[in-house]
């Protein structure tokens, strides 16, 4: 046996702070022109941004609509990732790109209540000379056929077409079909009934591909929120690739089954039990043949198959509690994970004893990736009200999770421990003044069961204390003030008996303002301030001391003039600067190592020239001093367009 007695028993705390009851209602330069979204069914939108020398274009389209009996479906989207660089030769002015396009349309026609025939056209083109000649992928499919629901319970889609596909230069095409059939919604003695279920498979000649799914579920609500439900669910997938180094075909199945069982039982009008439990077992096998389709010569460079089967199991029981008036909410929750894994190495069949030896070989050392993980976690959460303006809530947690090994040769074996807590308070002083304050803090242990990897072993605490308060003493002024105290630590077990290993600290205040102020209803002001103070150095915990290596100050101030003339049409102009100052500390004198500044003109436009168009420009052009002195211009900007129809 591996692991001797008991490691660990552990008791952590997990909670989020979650802020979201003040709003920053403060909209900088930046985003004053990025929260507005136009949504609608039918919508095409072009964006385009230009970050120093990456550029991106997204292009999207959208449409579902109908004329009589008559419908159509369209998607499309256009994306490009260019990165130019720096330097002499037509490398440098051909750079980095990246382009991907994609079309789906898909059509049909209601003959009669039961009887429609579709259409479907998809394609897939990509291109990218970063991966010499491995992201060259274009797929093209057609599917035609019917969709019938004349049968008792049951819709069925049946589809034909054709496929070609461009993969590692090679064009491969053949054809293909799907079915697809569900179940229309039945109830039988107060059990709802569901299923779903789908078989596709292209046969593109040397290569077959296969999505095959099936899903079952099963629901009955006994009172207001009770219900038991069963759901099953079964996927197989096939894919198969070309191998860039010889002229091999690559597969890749995929088997899944799983069921999940759920119950929410209403003990009282206040509380709410649930128990689920689910089970999932998915097997993963890789095997290599030739193009032709024979299999591989057994030789001494036989390259074996394998097989992965991965069991999991989730078990989860929690009870929640909401007080009559709902001011108080309470929730515990624990939860089980474990996930074994499995590898091994395919033995082909009629195998002479030299590749059986190969075999045995490879197989134990798929063999030493085998592990099994187990997880428990406790987590609770308290929400109340304590007046009618003061709130507070408190979260927690508790988890540990223990990964082992089989071999012997595989020292990965390990337990980690992680303990997290939060206070969060809410207050409202006044009509005008809103503030909150949240303290939280962690622990993890990370602890290798192995000697070889115990110069791992670490505790982590951290510790941040960041309120929040927005103050708007009238309807044209509003201030979002926040700040953060954060420190984390990071201590090793065995510094001493590593020399490479040393325990590190690190340290930050960051302070950040935003304002606005409307002059008049078509003139207003932005401002934003954001000071960022941070520290790394190495850490003695036992006497508590800190040696400082190095530190950063960084410094935003960013400030708009905006003048909207109409509802719908905004500009802004202004100046953003943002500058980086890097010390090192040697025996204890803080000594400049290099400072970074930037600074330029802002713009801003934002056109809604109806209630189904935007547009919206966001800029930058930006002076930037380098810590060695040297200059530079670059301009950066956003470009958005987006019309519905």
């Amino acid at each position: 046996m591996k692991r001797c007695g008991t490691i660990f028993s552990l008791l952590s705390l997990s909670a989020s702070c979650l802020l979201s009851q003040v709003n920053e209602q403060v909209v900088s330069s930046a985003s004053e022109f990025g929260g507005k979204v136009l949504r609608s069914p039918n919508l095409a939108s072009i964006l385009f941004e230009r970050n120093v020398n990456t550029f991106n274009w997204v292009g999207r389209a959208f449409m579902d609509t109908s004329l009589g009996k008559t419908w159509f479906r369209a998607r499309e989207q256009f994306m490009t990732n260019s990165i130019r660089i720096d330097g002499a030769g037509a490398s440098a002015r051909q750079g980095l790109r990246s382009d991907q396009q994609f079309l789906s349309l898909r059509a049909g026609h209601l003959l009669t209540t039961d009887f429609s025939p579709t259409a479907q056209w998809y394609s897939l083109v990509t291109t990218d000379n970063r991966s010499g000649g491995v992201g060259q992928v274009s797929i093209h499919s057609v599917l035609g056929g019917f969709e019938y629901s004349g049968l008792p319970l049951i819709s069925l889609q049946p589809l034909a077409g054709y496929r070609w596909e461009r993969q590692l230069g090679t064009r491969d095409q053949g054809f293909s079909y799907e079915v697809n059939g569900s179940l229309r919604p039945l109830e039988l003695d107060g059990y709802r009934l569901r299923a779903i279920g789908q078989l596709h498979r292209d046969n593109i000649a040397p290569r077959l591909l296969e999505s095959n799914n099936a899903g079952f579920g099963i629901q009955k609500n006994f009172l207001s929120f009770s219900r038991d439900s069963l759901d099953v669910r079964f996927i197989r997938n096939r894919r198969e690739y070309y191998v860039v180094a010889d002229s091999n075909i690559e597969s890749r199945g995929e088997t899944i089954i799983s069921a999940m069982n759920l119950l929410d039982y209403e003990l009282s009008s206040t509380v709410i039990a649930t128990v689920a439990a689910g089970i999932s077992d998915r097997v993963l096998d890789k095997d290599t043949r030739l193009i032709g389709g024979q299999s591989q010569p057994l030789t001494e460079d036989y390259k074996f198959g394998t097989s992965i089967e991965e069991f999991t199991l989730d078990v989860l029981l929690q009870a929640a509690y909401t007080s009559p008036g709902g001011s108080t909410t309470v929730l515990g929750r624990l939860a089980y994970n474990e996930r074994n894994e499995d590898h091994a190495a395919k033995l082909p069949a009629e195998a002479p004893s030299t590749i059986t030896l190969l075999h045995r070989q490879r197989d134990e050392l798929e063999k030493t990736k085998n592990n099994v993980s187990r997880r428990t976690s406790l987590s609770g959460l308290l929400n109340t009200s304590l007046t009618r303006s003061d709130r507070i809530t408190v979260a927690g947690g508790a988890a540990i999770l223990r990964y082992d090994t089989p071999s012997l040769t595989n020292t990965e074996d390990r337990d980690e421990l992680l303990v997290n807590a939060s206070v969060t308070t809410f207050h409202t002083i006044g009509p005008n003044f809103q503030l909150a304050i949240a303290l939280d803090g962690s622990i993890s242990h990370l602890v290798y069961l192995f000697g070889d990897r115990s110069g791992s072993n670490n505790f982590n605490r951290i510790l941040r204390l960041s309120p929040i308060a927005l103050w708007r003493p009238t309807k044209n002024f509003r201030t979002t003030n926040s700040f953060e105290v954060l420190s984390n630590y990071t201590v090793y077990d065995f510094e001493t008996q590593f020399s490479a290993v040393r325990s590190f600290a690190f340290r930050q205040f960051a302070l950040r303002d935003s304002t606005v102020f409307d002059i008049s209803a078509r003139v207003g002001l932005d401002f934003l301030v954001h000071l960022r103070l941070y520290e790394r150095g190495q850490l003695d915990w036992t006497e508590f001391t800190e040696r400082l290596e190095n530190s950063f100050s960084d410094q935003t101030y960013d400030g708009q003039i905006r003048f909207s003339p109409t509802p719908g049409i905004l500009f802004g102009a202004g100046v953003r600067y943002f500058s980086q100052t890097r010390y090192t500390h040697t025996l204890g004198e803080k000594v400049l190592d290099s400072f970074f500044r930037s600074v330029g003109p802002t713009c801003n436009v934002l056109l809604e020239l109806s209630s189904r168009s935007l547009v919206r420009l966001s800029g930058w052009y930006e002076y930037r001093t380098n810590p060695d002195g040297s200059t530079k211009e670059l301009p950066n900007m956003t470009f958005h367009l987006q019309y519905l129809f």
